[in-house]
């Protein structure tokens, strides 16, 4: 079990915004419900516990209770609870001497990867269709049983394609900021009809040209001619070098999936190191 962080000088706590600290009466009946918790905890009835040390916190909002509630959370896997409470007791507490210990249970958390399920609109057919996650193959035509599938994913910014025959669809999920959203499913929309043999996806800021044609950071299925071709790419209005692409010839499509290798660089920071990944789909001929 983890060492429990006693309850001290409770009524003499100075705070670090001015306040002043709460009257003996409030003290004393949180220090008593504090005890209370404690014991719950010992004898590993961490709900409860949980809900007598909020009980406290309520009476008398200390540092140490908030800390308290924040690792059972933790050590229970209820991490949105745990990195609201661990961000109270920092907030409470800036000068802690344990802040860098917190900063890395509360990264650890952010760190989790999550799975949730990935859902299309009626008019693609997961279980025909190509799921690419950041370019990557996540399901092949086939694989998909009963059209579910689950993604699992680190923090930050991802891409999931659904590519059929005759439609596309794609999303962007995940943040390394908005922990709430990793709870959500990936609905990935798509049009009733957008078949080509070439689908392009820029991410963050980059743009795209191919013959001609312009292609912006929302993904474009259109067709081109078969054979080598150069995507002339620009990263916000700095123009970089051009990518080339092979397009099959046949019953085929080519996904294109371009995206900085670091997104939190500062915008002035053009043509940044890229991620590029190329895939080739081949589709059965009905």
């Amino acid at each position: 079990m983890r060492a429990l962080v006693a309850l001290v000088a409770w009524a003499g706590l100075a705070h670090a915004d001015g306040h002043k600290p709460a009257p003996d009466k409030f003290a004393a009946r949180a220090a008593a419900v504090f005890d209370k918790a404690v014991a719950a905890e010992q004898a590993n009835k961490w709900r409860e516990a949980v809900q007598l040390y909020e009980q406290a916190f309520e009476l008398s909002p200390h540092p140490n209770t908030i800390f308290n509630v924040a690792s059972l959370y933790a050590d229970h896997g209820e991490d949105k609870r745990a990195l609201e409470a661990f961000q109270l007791y920092l907030d409470l507490a800036p000068t802690a001497q344990d802040r860098a210990a917190v900063d890395q249970r509360i990264a650890a958390i952010l760190g989790k990867k999550a799975t949730v399920p990935l859902e299309t609109s009626r008019e693609i057919d997961v279980a025909e269709s190509y799921v690419l996650i950041d370019g990557d193959f996540l399901a092949k035509p086939g694989q998909a049983r009963e059209a579910k599938l689950s993604v699992t994913y680190a923090p930050g910014h991802h891409w999931a394609a659904v590519v059929s025959p005759v439609s596309f669809g794609v999303r962007a999920f995940g943040s390394s900021s908005d922990y709430d959203d990793r709870a959500e499913p990936i609905h990935v929309q798509a049009e009733p009809r957008a078949d080509g043999n070439l689908l392009v996806l820029l991410d963050y800021g980059i743009k795209g040209e191919l013959e001609g044609k312009h292609i912006d950071d929302e993904g474009r299925r259109y067709q081109a001619p078969a054979g080598v071709h150069w995507l002339k790419l620009r990263d916000h209005d700095r123009e970089c070098r051009p990518l080339r692409v092979d397009i099959p010839a046949g019953d085929a499509t080519a996904v294109v999936f371009v995206m900085p290798a670091d997104v939190s660089e500062h915008e002035e920071k053009r043509c940044r190191t890229l991620v590029v990944k190329q895939q080739k789909l081949v589709f059965k001929t009905r």
